[in-house]
């Protein structure tokens, strides 16, 4: 019992430390406009993204857009880490009454907290006070409300989702699949209704959607797709210059594409057959609704390794999925190789702020930090692609459990 303490001792104290750090010093004294208020239109500087015509990246930057208009950079970035900041209070507790049901041990709940409060996609979506935390969020909610049976609810919640940012999209398929008509239904209208709805307040053309991103090249070593590994595979690394060793030369740039190409098909192929074949061609609503929320995960992180580039920070859509992993783990359903894989997939992908610590010593030898190097070498896609194998895993364990 005694040693019991000190553990979730470490574990509170080693949380609230994180929070401290990473969501409040973190992104206040390294992001005081950051990526979103920088695309905003009607800034102190033009934006070199967008001009504030159209919708942006979707209805919901839009209404953002037009409610920080008043405001200047500082106090915009202010109001948009308070708002994200009760956005990701409200994420929490979704996830949590989601995957850990009660009744849940004060432990359970202390080491989802480390799970949330560590996320490095999460904390660097915070830094940059990044859009694609609202997308987040309502993925959460609506994993909550198809847990509790509400598909209209859910449903709502996945098209405001899509309406923030275009890539949940993916689920859409995957509720038709399972036969989840009212979610897929109410998924589709509230998509349309929201697009409409903000296009006639802008005055805009519905059509006028999305902002052109920059045409980042698929070797940048921000870019932790299967793209981004393929081709720095194919790339010289030079550590002469930041700028050369976050843009390494391609070399052979035919058979980079080409080969991506392939491995995009086998990964994307490989998933979808293991689902048909566990599942069947048309199957029902499962009877254990964590099955199909492993089953969403799985669809989310393919297409975001599949995306011709994904930044480190697009990784946090796949939080759910450890959360999803201690609940499989709670019901004593886990391989102890699926627990392995989970672990060590988080520590790469998850626990990237702690190579802060090794700066002092990486900056006297190179231009960039260890975070940079770690990219370059993919260390986040590898710690994404082997949650796909976990959540595999997990998947067939809660499958083989439900019938």
């Amino acid at each position: 019992m005694q040693k019991r303490h000190w553990t979730d001792l470490i574990l509170a104290v080693e949380s609230f430390l994180a929070f401290a750090y990473g969501w409040v010093y973190f992104p206040i004294a390294q992001g005081h406009k950051g990526d979103f208020v920088a695309i905003l239109s009607h800034r102190d500087q033009p934006s070199p993204y967008w001009d504030g015509e159209g919708l942006g990246y979707g209805p919901v930057f839009a209404l953002y857009d037009l409610a920080l208009r008043p405001f200047h950079d500082l106090p915009a970035m202010r109001l948009m880490y308070l708002f994200n900041m009760v956005l990701l209070a409200v994420m929490a507790v979704a996830l949590v009454k989601t995957f850990l049901p009660a009744p849940r041990e004060r432990r359970e709940t202390l080491v989802a907290i480390f799970l949330i409060v560590n996320f490095y996609p999460l904390i660097h979506l915070l830094r940059q006070n990044n859009v694609e935390i609202t997308e987040v969020v309502l993925l959460a909610l609506a994993y909550w409300c198809l847990a509790r049976g509400r598909e209209a609810g859910a449903g709502v919640c996945y098209g405001l989702a899509v309406a923030t940012k275009i890539v949940p999209i993916v689920l859409l398929p995957h509720l038709i699949w399972r036969r989840r008509w009212r979610a897929a239904i109410v998924m589709v209208a509230t998509i349309v209704v929201a697009y409409l709805s903000v296009a006639a307040i802008k005055g805009s053309s519905p059509f006028a959607l999305y902002i052109t991103e920059r045409d980042w090249p698929a070797a940048y070593n921000n870019n932790q797709a299967l793209s981004g590994y393929i081709w720095r595979f194919f790339s010289q690394k030079d550590f002469a210059t930041a700028d050369s060793l976050s843009y390494p030369r391609l070399l052979f740039p035919v058979l980079a594409r080409q080969t991506t190409n392939v491995a995009v098909l086998i990964l994307v192929g490989a998933v979808a057959l293991m689902m048909l074949r566990r599942c069947g061609w048309w199957p029902r609503p499962a009877s254990d609704v964590t099955v199909e929320l492993i089953e969403q995960q799985l669809v989310l992180l393919v297409t975001l390794l599949a995306l011709p580039h994904s930044h480190v920070h697009y990784f946090a859509l796949a939080l759910p999925l450890y959360l999803v992993g201690l609940r499989v783990l709670r019901d004593g359903q886990l391989p102890a190789s699926a627990i392995t894989l989970l672990a060590v997939s988080y520590v790469l992908l998850g626990l990237l702020l702690f190579l802060r610590l090794l700066d002092p010593v990486v900056l006297r030898r190179f231009p960039v930090s260890a975070l940079e190097i770690a990219k370059l070498y993919s260390v986040p896609f590898a710690g994404a692609l082997l949650a796909v194998f976990a959540l595999a895993q997990a998947h067939r364990a809660r499958l083989a459990a439900a019938r």
